[in-house]
């Protein structure tokens, strides 16, 4: 099967650092190509994946969330993927706008990756009188109000990447975005009530992110942490 996959255009694939959608999509490429399938990949130029790839422009996009060169982004990529079987698309604008530009192309699924905010539920509900869309969890999905879900199919990992340890570290340990939505002060709010150190790692590169450190997280920390 040939097989279009359309990556966000604010990360490469594979990220060098923080991308978690851009994980998920180099896996599925590379995990499609090892079954046999025809992969093609429409991202940035600086990506690296090891299937056939296409970009419109040669470098990540910032700042991310920035509509118009997202919108270029994905018309590209659904022109560029045309002769496809299906497009797995990654965006949020992809099944909206590129599957309405390309009316006869193929059909099209759609991986929401991100909460069902107000916003996203009225963009997701009118992409799918075009597409098919998939939930990433079963509480994703009943939060999707009226957006009507396809499927609920959780991420694919590499589980060689994730060795379980034996727990002696002697610290929790939080990996995400710095974000309301990803729970760092609830994280926070667990470690003091243990008595356990807490270890952050986090991508606070945008400036809700920064906003949402400085003003709700920052103040739950100890100084000297």
């Amino acid at each position: 099967m040939r097989i279009g996959l359309i990556a966000p255009p604010w990360v490469p694939v594979p990220p060098p650092a923080y991308g978690g959608t851009e994980v998920v999509v180099d896996n599925l490429a590379r995990g499609l190509r090892r079954l046999g399938h025809d992969v093609r990949l429409f991202t940035v130029g600086t990506s690296t994946c090891p299937v056939p790839r296409a970009h419109l422009y040669p470098d990540p996009i910032e700042p991310m969330g920035e509509g118009n060169r997202e919108a270029a982004h994905v018309l590209a990529a659904y022109e560029e993927l045309r002769g496809v079987d299906v497009i797995h698309d990654h965006t949020m604008l992809g099944p909206l706008i590129g599957a309405a530009a390309a009316r006869r192309g193929p059909p099209v699924v759609v991986t929401a990756h991100g909460p069902f905010t107000p916003d996203a539920r009225r963009i997701f509900a009118a992409a799918a009188t075009r597409a098919a869309i998939v939930a990433i969890s079963h509480d994703q999905a009943r939060r999707a109000g009226p957006v009507p879900i396809t499927a609920v199919i959780h991420h694919g990992i590499d589980l060689d990447l994730y060795r379980a340890g034996p727990g002696g570290g002697g610290y929790l340990l939080f990996i995400g975005r710095m974000s309301p939505d990803k729970g760092v002060h609830r994280a926070v709010r667990v470690a003091r009530r243990c008595g356990v150190p807490l270890r952050i790692v986090t991508k606070m590169r945008e400036p809700a992110e920064r906003a949402y450190f400085d003003e709700v997280v920052a103040p739950m920390l100890d100084p000297a942490d």
